[in-house]
């Protein structure tokens, strides 16, 4: 049973993986979206845990997940804006 629960953990943290790859890769291709935008949001998360922590508060999953998200994207941009 506990290798059960074990194996059905890995797979959802696969499938978490792979999704904030596949959102990742959708928002650094996405011209619409600039880098101020990146920049903006994640400040706007950074802030969210700043005071999630000041107060003590649970952190929820979404926001790491949303500030990795993020950050993916933007390091896929910048990488993408330096090859020549």
């Amino acid at each position: 049973m506990i290798l059960g629960l074990a194996a059905g953990a890995l797979n959802m943290e696969i499938a978490m993986a792979v999704d904030i790859n596949r959102l990742s890769n959708q928002l650094a291709a996405n011209r619409s979206i600039t880098d101020y935008d990146f920049w903006r949001a994640s400040k706007t998360i950074n802030d969210a845990l700043y005071l999630l922590e000041k107060h003590r508060s649970p952190i929820p999953l979404e926001i790491i997940q949303a500030r990795r998200i993020i950050r993916q994207a933007r390091l896929k941009r910048t990488s993408v804006k330096s090859l020549p």
